[in-house]
């Protein structure tokens, strides 16, 4: 189904989710979240309260050439069903 992905291009080099935001949510429509190998960092400000990608989403990609996934111990739910790398969170460890 054409539109069905969320694709970060690979001339991003950064993808930032703004303190203002309080919620990032991936609906369960998308079937797949690649970001490229090109995209050096990921971030998710502490600010940011809940992360969900819900089990509907079939794949989340994120591969081993992105340096840092960070999500801080504020954001209270990272619900991931499936991730290719790990995630650096301090409540986790």
């Amino acid at each position: 189904m054409p539109g069905s992905g969320t694709v970060v291009p690979p001339e991003v080099d950064e993808v930032v989710v703004p303190p203002e935001v309080e919620e990032v949510v991936v609906p369960p429509e998308v079937e797949e979240v690649v970001v490229p190998p090109e995209v050096e960092e990921v971030v998710v400000p502490p600010e940011v309260e809940e992360v969900v990608v819900p089990p509907e989403v079939e794949e989340v990609v994120v591969p081993p050439e992105v340096e840092e996934v960070v999500v801080p111990p504020e954001v209270d739910e990272v619900d991931v069903p499936h991730i290719a790398a790990p995630i650096e969170s301090p409540q986790l460890q």
